[in-house]
C-alpha cells in the first residue's frame, strides 16, 4: 500500500493555560482552625465551614503558622471604625450626611443589633439640640434614626 495524496498537516499549536490544583481542605483542619479561634478568644460561629476553608488556603498561602491572624485582617478590613472619634469623624466626612454648620459627637458605647456593631452619633445645630441621629457601623454603613 503507498500513499500516493500524502500530505503534510500542520496541527495549531494551542495555547498554554495556567490551571491551577483542586486542593481539598479536610473536615479536620477546618475544626482544628475553629479550636484555634476559640483558643484566641474569637467567635468561630461566625465563620461558615466554606469561610473557614478559604482561610485555611490563605494561612497555607502565606506560610501562617495558624488561621487567626488570615481572620484578624478580615475583621479589620470588614470594621474598619474602631472608635466613637472615628464613628464622628467618619459620619463628617461623609457626603451624603454632612450637613452646614452640624457638629457630630458620639453618645454611648459601641452597641450591637442584628446587622452588627455601631455607634450611635448625633448631629446637632445652634438651632436644633438634635438634628439628626445616626447609627455608625463598624462596617461604614450608616442608617439614619428618625428624631420626632
Amino acid at each position: 500500500m503507498k500513499l500516493e495524496n500524502y500530505q503534510d498537516i500542520t496541527v495549531p499549536q494551542q495555547a498554554k493555560t495556567v490551571g491551577e490544583v483542586v486542593t481539598f481542605v479536610s473536615m479536620v483542619e477546618v475544626e482544628r482552625a475553629r479550636k484555634e479561634l476559640k483558643l484566641s478568644q474569637i467567635d468561630e460561629s461566625h465563620f461558615s465551614d466554606a469561610e473557614m476553608i478559604l482561610a485555611i488556603q490563605k494561612q497555607k498561602e502565606v506560610a501562617a503558622s495558624t488561621v487567626v491572624p488570615v481572620i484578624l485582617d478580615w475583621l479589620v478590613d470588614s470594621n474598619f471604625i474602631l472608635s466613637p472619634s472615628q464613628a464622628s469623624a467618619f459620619i463628617r466626612d461623609e457626603e451624603k450626611y454632612a450637613g452646614n454648620g452640624y457638629q457630630y459627637k458620639t453618645i454611648g458605647e459601641l452597641d450591637f443589633d442584628s446587622n452588627g456593631n455601631y455607634y450611635l452619633v448625633v448631629a446637632s445645630s445652634p438651632q436644633k439640640k438634635v438634628a439628626s441621629i445616626y447609627k455608625v457601623y463598624t462596617s461604614g454603613s450608616i442608617q439614619e434614626l428618625v428624631v420626632q
